[in-house]
């Protein structure tokens, strides 16, 4: 029988006061139907009338919200239902171990109606699902064809010029190996995350914050993160075949290796772009302050030569000793010129150099005019 009216949400709490209050919130956006254990919820999922989502309480007696939660995903009729946990803890660990055991978000007690509303709406609206690798695989893939998919990542991963095309170029192989994951690169100024689901859940988000205290790469059932630095990749779905697991764990590894390498290239284009940009506007300043000395050198002789004329007709010089004295000016002045024509030459040198720079990495897709 199909589920009419609003969507249906599944409250499990041993404490029935948490329930009515949070059926509460909830009353005229959704149905909400309560269960006071582990095993009173599995059972109302199995009834035919299944939820749209769970509120799951992680402190019960006997089977508590990770169990249950354990036993609704590994029940075909019930792996996709997303389910949200509840807890008085905030820690990392905490939310760590909700998404291991398959949460799509976490809340913290005392649970706001706004937030409570807008992580339900989120999830709903996405409709998570979490497939397995029974549903993801469609054939069997050989040695070669695995090798072609690393081969052709490392080959395209050389065209990417920014690390949100990476990002997106990292889970699309991934794809290829019938995978589903999340992407997160991180850069000193920005991190950049990419998913094959489209959007990236906060729950993820947080989990990329807490991979720095893992091992390089950790598992807990079909979940796998993976922690090279700079890149983190959450994989949602592995296999159950050990064997195909640790095949696909090295294959993993070679791309987030690659990955990395390119970040780094990036990193460095995107150094020696600034590089180059301020050396040219270094070029112009100087340019313009030579101009300017050069302007105000010959100024000054002008100005000494009309001064000591002047001078010399009300000093009673004769009409050789004005002559020694501008011939002076005029040395000095020509003096002048030359030191600045000296300075141009230090100027075209700096500016070759710039420019045999700038032509070797416009060989690498990075391009720069400098100013005449």
């Amino acid at each position: 029988m199909p589920n009419q009216g609003p969507p249906r949400i599944l409250i499990v709490d041993d404490s029935q006061i948490d329930s009515c209050v949070t059926a509460e919130m909830l009353r005229g956006n959704y149905q909400t139907i309560t269960a006071i254990t582990g095993a009173d919820a599995v059972q109302a999922c199995n009834s035919g009338y299944l939820p749209k989502l769970i509120l799951m309480d992680v402190s019960m007696p006997d089977m508590d919200g990770y169990e249950t939660c354990k036993l609704l995903k590994s029940n075909p009729l019930t792996s996709n239902i997303p389910i949200i946990f509840i807890t008085a803890s905030s820690s990392n660990e905490e939310k760590l171990k909700a998404f291991e055991h398959g949460a799509i978000d976490f809340l913290t007690k005392p649970v706001w109606p706004l937030e409570l509303l807008k992580k339900i709406g989120r999830a709903i609206e996405a409709d998570y699902k979490v497939e397995t690798a029974l549903n993801a695989a469609m054939a069997a893939i050989t040695d070669t064809e695995e090798q072609a998919i690393i081969i052709d990542f490392l080959q395209k991963s050389f065209a990417c010029k920014s690390f949100e095309t990476l990002a997106e170029l990292v889970v699309k192989t991934t794809s290829r190996l019938e995978l589903s994951s999340t992407v997160q690169i991180r850069t000193p100024n920005q991190n950049f995350e990419h998913s094959s689901s489209g959007q990236v859940p906060p729950i993820e988000l947080q989990v990329f914050e807490v991979t720095d205290n893992l091992l390089r790469i950790h598992q807990q059932g079909p979940r796998l993160i993976l922690s090279f630095g700079s890149i983190s990749q959450l994989i949602k779905n592995l296999p159950k075949d050990e064997l195909k697991v640790t095949k696909l764990r090295d294959q993993l590894t070679i791309i987030l290796g690659g990955a990395v390498s390119r970040i780094q290239n990036i990193l460095l284009n995107q150094d020696l772009e600034l590089l180059m940009l301020e050396t040219n506007e270094s070029l112009i300043k100087i340019k313009e302050l030579q101009t300017n000395q050069k302007r105000q050198g010959l100024q000054l002789a002008d100005d000494l030569r009309n001064d000591i004329r002047t001078a010399s007709l009300n000093s009673g010089l004769t009409e050789k000793q004005e002559l020694m004295i501008s011939s002076k000016i005029e040395k000095f002045a020509e003096q002048s010129v030359v030191v600045f024509e000296e300075g141009l030459k230090v100027d075209n040198e700096l500016k070759n150099i710039a420019e045999n720079i700038g032509q070797s990495y416009r060989r690498i897709g990075i391009y720069i005019s400098f100013s005449d």
